[in-house]
C-alpha cells in the first residue's frame, strides 16, 4: 500500500504518549496496529488514532518506526506486510522492521468511549493554567492532580492555588481528579470532545486521536474557603515581568524540587529569583510597594501571563497573594522575609 510519509509519521508521533520503555505491560513499549487505527498503552495512558496503514495488523517497537520515518524524505512510501516483518520501499531505499503479529498489548482494559460532548474553548488553556500549581511530591498524591468540577478547573500543591472558572456540566455530572502529567498531552493534541467512563477520562481532537487517562479514585480536598480573602491592599505588577521571569525560568527548568520562580517584596522593589541545578538567576524591578518584606513562589506560567494581561488585579493580605487575571483566580501564601 502507498501512504504520505509525513502523514503516517504524525499519525504514529501522536499516539507516543502511551509507549513506556519500562516494560510495565507486554508490547507496552510498541505501537500497535489494528483494524485500521494504531493503538499505545501504557497502564495510565491509552491512545488511537486512524491509520493510513489500514492493511497492517499486529504490533511493531515504536521508536524505530519513528525515527526512520524522521529521516526520510520521500513524500510517499509503498508499505507492505510479510514472512512477520513491515516493509517499506522509497526512492533507492528500503527499510525492513520485525513486528508481532499476535497482539498482547491490553488495549481492552480501557473502556471504550460512547458519548461524545464538546468542551469549552478555554479548556485547554485551563488546564495548563492548572496545571503549573501541582506539586512534584508522590508523597501527596492530590497535589499532583487536576480537579475537573462541573463548574470550575483546579489545582493546588499545598502552597499556590488555580481555579479556573469553566462550565463543565454538559460533561460532568461531578468531579474527578487525574494527573497532571497525563493532561499535559491532551493540551498538547489540542482536543476539542470529552467523554466520561467508569475509570478513564477520554479526549478526541478533530483529527480523530482519542486520548484515554485513567481516573484517580480519591476524593479531593475542598478549596472554596481559600478563595474567600476579605480586604487586601491592591498593587500594580512591575513592567518587563513577564520577561524577568522567563529569564529566571531558564534555571528552574533544570530544578525539579523548585519549579517556581520565587519572588521578594520590599518597600520600592520586587526581587526576582530562578535557582537550578546549573546555577541562579536574580532580577530586581521597581514596583508601588510600600509594605513589609515578603517572599513567595509563583507559577512561571501563571506570572509570564499575568504580566501580559491589563486586566488583572493583585491583592496582598497578611498571609495571602490574590490575583484575579479576569479569567480566572490565583492563590499563594506569603512568608514574611529579613532579608535584604
Amino acid at each position: 500500500m502507498r501512504v504520505e510519509r509525513e502523514k503516517l509519521l504524525s499519525q504514529l508521533q501522536s499516539v507516543t504518549p502511551g509507549i513506556s520503555a519500562k516494560g510495565i505491560l507486554e508490547q507496552s513499549g510498541s505501537i500497535v496496529f489494528s483494524n485500521g487505527n494504531v493503538l499505545t498503552f501504557n497502564d495510565e495512558v491509552s491512545c488511537s488514532s486512524p491509520c493510513d496503514l489500514k492493511d497492517v495488523e499486529g504490533a511493531i517497537v515504536a521508536g524505530t518506526l519513528v525515527d526512520i520515518l524522521s529521516k526520510m524524505r520521500e513524500k510517499e512510501l509503498v508499505f507492505v506486510q510479510k514472512d512477520g516483518q513491515l516493509k517499506a520501499r522509497g526512492n533507492r531505499r528500503r527499510f525492513t522492521i520485525a513486528m508481532e503479529k499476535q497482539i498482547k498489548l491490553p488495549v481492552d482494559e480501557v473502556e471504550k468511549p460512547t458519548e461524545w460532548n464538546a468542551l469549552p474553548n478555554e479548556f485547554c488553556e485551563a488546564i495548563k493554567v492548572v496545571s503549573s500549581c501541582t506539586g512534584k511530591d508522590a508523597s501527596k498524591f492530590l497535589t499532583l492532580c487536576v480537579h475537573m468540577h462541573p463548574e470550575h478547573i483546579e489545582a493546588t500543591d499545598n502552597v499556590q492555588i488555580a481555579r479556573y472558572p469553566l462550565r463543565l456540566e454538559g460533561c460532568l455530572e461531578k468531579g474527578i481528579l487525574i494527573r497532571a502529567a497525563s493532561l499535559k498531552f491532551v493540551t498538547e493534541a489540542d482536543v476539542t470532545e470529552f467523554c466520561e467512563t467508569k475509570s478513564w477520562a477520554h479526549f478526541r481532537n478533530p483529527n480523530g486521536l482519542v486520548i484515554s487517562v485513567r481516573l484517580a479514585r480519591k476524593k479531593y480536598k475542598e478549596l472554596d474557603a481559600f478563595f474567600k480573602i476579605e480586604g487586601g491592599k491592591r498593587i500594580e505588577l512591575p513592567k518587563g515581568l513577564g520577561e524577568a521571569v522567563e529569564r529566571a525560568e531558564v534555571f528552574t527548568n533544570d530544578n525539579a524540587d523548585v519549579g517556581p520562580v520565587l519572588i521578594g517584596l520590599k518597600p520600592g522593589a520586587m526581587h526576582i529569583k530562578g535557582v537550578g541545578a546549573s546555577g541562579e538567576y536574580e532580577e530586581f524591578k521597581d514596583i508601588k510597594y510600600k509594605g513589609p518584606r515578603l517572599r513567595f513562589t509563583m507559577s512561571p506560567k501563571i506570572l509570564v501571563d499575568l504580566a501580559n494581561r491589563d486586566s488583572s488585579r493583585t491583592y496582598i493580605t497578611e498571609s495571602r497573594l490574590k490575583i484575579d487575571s479576569g479569567s480566572y483566580l490565583y492563590i499563594t501564601v506569603l512568608g514574611r522575609s529579613e532579608e535584604e
